[in-house]
């Protein structure tokens, strides 16, 4: 399921929705509502975002800062904001960007929060959305305004809400595999959904684009009631109509993220699970089990990363070729992961109780880490350990799983590499 997600965020490429019956926009919505929606941008990519508060707290999806650079001193992440102003009934950007750090996150329900490090000398006060009193319902207008990537930054679509539910359960493809699902098939799909964290969410007939990710959805009365991530990806043949909605994250999932905002900007966390288009499980320790779980680009391609199971605990019905599925990869039980791109990061879960708490990163290749993430009381912080290996033995408690990872390295101390 969470593959699915991933497909469906609007960071690609997508081809445009058909076009829907929009029911029209509210008198003034736009004048009102678009000086508060922002550009956010980072080194290889940008999405859309809206104010939240006139001092600069800023709303977006996670999947949109997901590639944002990180500061080596606290090991958060920051990005670069362009705000606009109406003159004249258009919208103009203003030329200088603004520093932003990534506040905190929600991987789950995709949403991410936001702070200007300053605000513009002419602009005390920004303008900004409120959410509105309650949830809406399937009929009502609405509007999205972003910044698509083919068209005109500041693009106005309207629509009505036509769905209100929650993600995945109430989606047609997952009542539909239910209903048609034997025994085995059931359990499977149990697994999947423990494994995953359901949130409500709005379907709307506005048309989005890639671009338009992070942007508002916002009621007639310019009221936020949901914030734009996916829309599903166009088919052809029987699918071909699959993008006619646009999906949001719900009001009240918002409401909720906004109740508490941080003091300070969380170190990021990354995901230890590697990217790649396949994979495989190998011994690598050569003693007949299969305890290693290696990503690649492609059969036959570079490695992109591997996660070891030093216990030999996951559960033999472990199907690699189902690796997207999040139930199944609870099945995969990893003491360590690594991962060699886009930058190289190991994961350590040093006292063996099935939590990764430790998590090194190499920003310029040397095999020290550059940034130490340790996980103290629940809580992530950036520690200082001058000329900390990235493969590191002793970093386990227990020793036998010490001496299980170094037979999986032929060089621990430097330049390692799985067998």
């Amino acid at each position: 399921m969470k593959r699915l997600v991933v497909a469906l965020m609007l960071c690609g490429m997508i081809p445009a929705a058909a076009p829907v019956c929009a029911a029209p926009s509210s008198p003034g919505l736009y004048e009102k509502a678009a000086p508060a929606v922002v550009l956010v941008h980072t080194d290889d990519d940008r999405g859309s975002g809206f104010l939240v508060s006139s001092n600069g707290w800023i709303v977006t999806n996670c999947h949109v800062v997901e590639s944002a650079s990180i500061r080596i001193v606290d090991g958060v992440q920051h990005v670069q904001v362009y705000l606009g102003r109406m003159d004249d009934g258009l919208m103009k950007l203003d030329p200088q960007p603004l520093a932003a750090d990534v506040y905190k996150v929600n991987r789950a329900k995709d949403l991410a929060l936001l702070k200007l490090k300053s605000l513009p000398a002419d602009r005390p006060k920004l303008p900004y959305l409120k959410l509105a009193d309650r949830a809406t319902s399937p009929g009502s207008g609405c509007a999205t305004i972003g910044h698509p990537r083919a068209g005109m930054l500041w693009t106005l679509r309207s629509g009505e809400v036509a769905g209100v539910g929650r993600w995945p359960d109430d989606m047609i493809h997952t009542i539909v595999a239910r209903l048609s699902a034997s025994q085995a098939d059931v359990q499977r799909l149990e697994r999947t959904r423990a494994a995953t964290t359901p949130y409500k969410m709005l379907l709307s007939t506005c048309g989005m684009n890639p671009g338009d990710s992070g942007a508002p959805l916002v009621d007639r009365r310019g009221r936020v009631i949901g914030v734009n991530f996916a829309r599903p990806v166009s088919g052809t043949g029987p699918n071909a109509n699959l993008d006619k909605f646009s999906y949001h994250v719900h009001r009240d999932e918002l409401h909720d993220f906004l109740q508490e905002l941080p003091g300070r900007p969380e170190p990021f966390v990354p995901d230890p699970w590697p990217n790649g288009d396949a994979c495989q499980l190998l011994d690598g320790d050569r003693n007949k089990v299969l305890d290693t779980l290696v990503f690649t680009r492609g059969p036959n391609k570079s490695l992109t990363g591997c996660l070891l199971d030093l216990n030999e605990a996951s559960s033999p019905d472990f199907d690699p070729d189902q690796v997207s599925d999040p139930g199944m990869r609870a099945m995969w039980r990893f003491t360590f992961a690594m991962q060699l791109v886009p930058v190289a990061r190991t994961f350590y879960d040093t006292d063996n109780d099935g939590k990764i708490d430790l998590i090194l990163t190499d920003g310029n290749g040397d095999d020290i880490a550059d940034i130490v993430l340790e996980c103290q009381g629940g809580q992530w912080k950036v520690v200082q350990r001058r000329e900390q290996k990235m493969l590191d033995a002793s970093l386990f408690c227990d020793q036998k799983l010490a001496e299980r990872f170094a037979k999986h390295f032929e060089k621990p101390a430097k330049g390692g590499k799985a067998t």
